[in-house]
């Protein structure tokens, strides 16, 4: 056990910020969502999120076990579907990506065109992110017209892409 984190341990620290962010990101909406579940929180006061009484389970037990709650016919209607949409969208993803890699692994007639159409989805966004990323660093572009027109942070617009600042290029290109 010793070795190991002296052999990865580095790496898990180098990793541990991104990680944790993104626990915040999925995670955090989920937990507040659930926490936001034990309150007595209604349309009115929705904006009194934080002054809201504890209620427990009580929004729970009047959901699920009392059948006279205008809630409940909503509420497992809603639970039918997202069940319903998970399980077929899952099925039909995993089918047709099996299916499709099967079929591109046979012996087929312009194989490598089909494999590369399949890419294009894939490739295409990164390609264009790429490009407006260019446009604005140019010297007319957004970020230029934002710190020296708009908010007056620089007296004269800096060529970012050439010149000493080249280094916001290189940066860019890895991101």
């Amino acid at each position: 056990m010793r070795t190991f984190w002296r052999r990865y341990g580095l790496a898990y620290l180098f990793i541990a910020p991104a990680f944790l962010g993104m626990l915040l990101v999925h995670y955090g909406p989920m937990v507040q969502g659930i926490y936001m579940g034990f309150l007595d929180l209604r349309l009115q006061t929705l904006r009194l999120y934080l002054q809201a009484p504890f209620v427990g389970l009580e929004n729970y037990r009047e959901i699920l076990l009392n059948p006279e709650s205008t809630f409940r016919a909503g509420f497992l209607y809603a639970v039918r579907t997202t069940l319903l949409y998970t399980l077929v969208v899952n099925a039909l993803n995993l089918s047709l990506g099996l299916l499709v890699a099967h079929l591109l692994n046979r012996p087929l007639f312009l194989r490598g065109l089909w494999r590369s159409l399949i890419l294009l989805p894939w490739v295409v966004p990164s390609y264009v992110v790429g490009l407006l990323w260019g446009f604005m660093w140019l010297k007319e572009g957004v970020i230029n017209h934002l710190l020296v027109d708009v908010l007056g942070l620089l007296p004269q617009k800096p060529h970012w892409l050439i010149g000493p600042l080249t280094f916001v290029g290189r940066v860019k290109s890895y991101v």
